[in-house]
């Protein structure tokens, strides 16, 4: 991964408290890597829909899947040669994409971090042409 693009990754983790960030590669993930990623997460995933999870462990689990989602994009970043200036808005669209689709439907910031995803792959769309669409790389979730 180039230099810049570690800084870019270190930029969004540290602001990602409040939302999520993305990543970027030419090619679609074979659903077994990123399924990997998830089973191994620190704090799982409890079942159901956001609202029937215990309220202590929100935070745990939703940072855990943002972890993932961050680390899985970073990972299809890795192979992107396209213009440095599409790398951020697209590892946040990317980010925000896998949110979306690992999220339960009911998951309460699943509307904005969908049209975050749409704006940031706009953004990155304009300077790269060829980057790929988040959508499908992350299908949506049938959650």
């Amino acid at each position: 991964m180039r230099m810049h693009q570690m800084g870019i990754v270190a930029a969004i983790l540290h602001g990602l408290t409040s939302g999520v960030a993305l990543a970027q590669e030419a090619s679609t993930p074979k659903p077994a890597s990123a399924a990997g990623i998830f089973q191994h997460m620190q704090t799982p995933m409890p079942d159901g829909p956001f609202s029937s999870w215990p309220e202590n462990g929100r935070a745990a689990a939703v940072r855990g899947v943002l972890e993932g989602c961050t680390f899985l994009s970073v990972m299809l970043l890795d192979n992107y040669r396209g213009p440095d200036v599409a790398s951020r808005p697209g590892i946040d669209a990317l980010v925000r994409a896998c949110m979306v689709q690992k999220m339960p439907n009911d998951w309460p910031d699943r509307s904005d971090n969908q049209k975050r995803e749409v704006q940031e792959y706009s953004i990155a769309k304009s300077a790269d042409p060829n980057f790929p669409d988040p959508e499908m790389i992350f299908k949506p979730s049938n959650r």
